[in-house]
């Protein structure tokens, strides 16, 4: 008989609001995927992390044998997303296919019941995107020598 327990529940809103906050901030900056994509793959790997909790506590391989099928899957879901420019000889989207990639992992580390772990990823996430942004912002505008980078 199944039974969903309030801590099921916690875990999946969690991983939606998580997933969200992440797909919010890669929206604004006009990737080609945002809101809907992060939070369907954080809950959706949050459900695999609850379910690898449940199926047999008897057996601890189950829950990594698990994580590794996501893991494997969401590679090749980025395989798919990933986008030659056509007008370019460049890769474009391994940046979104790396979030989407970290998304899934929070949804897994909520659903296996490390919620504080889970909050301190996505904000590391945000410092980093933040700090890289800035960073990349820096060296984009016009005449700037590496050397000012750090002048100001």
């Amino acid at each position: 008989m199944e039974y969903i327990t309030p801590e099921m529940i916690i875990k999946i809103l969690l991983s939606i609001l998580l997933g969200s906050l992440i797909g919010l901030e890669r929206g604004k900056s006009a990737n080609y995927t945002g809101l809907k994509t992060y939070p369907i793959v954080c809950l959706g790997t949050c459900i695999v992390g609850i379910l690898g909790n449940v199926l047999d506590y008897n057996e601890p391989t189950c829950l990594a044998r698990i994580a590794a099928g996501v893991i494997s899957c969401i590679g090749l879901l980025g395989a798919g997303i990933i986008i030659k420019d056509e007008n370019e000889s460049k890769v474009v989207s391994l940046t979104t296919v790396a979030v989407i990639w970290f998304t899934s992992i929070i949804g897994l580390v909520i659903g296996t019941n490390y919620y504080i772990l889970g909050v301190i990823g996505v904000i590391g996430y945000f410092i980093t995107s933040f700090c890289m942004n800035k960073i990349e912002n820096r060296f984009r505008e016009p005449k700037k020598n590496i050397l000012f980078f750090f002048k100001k």
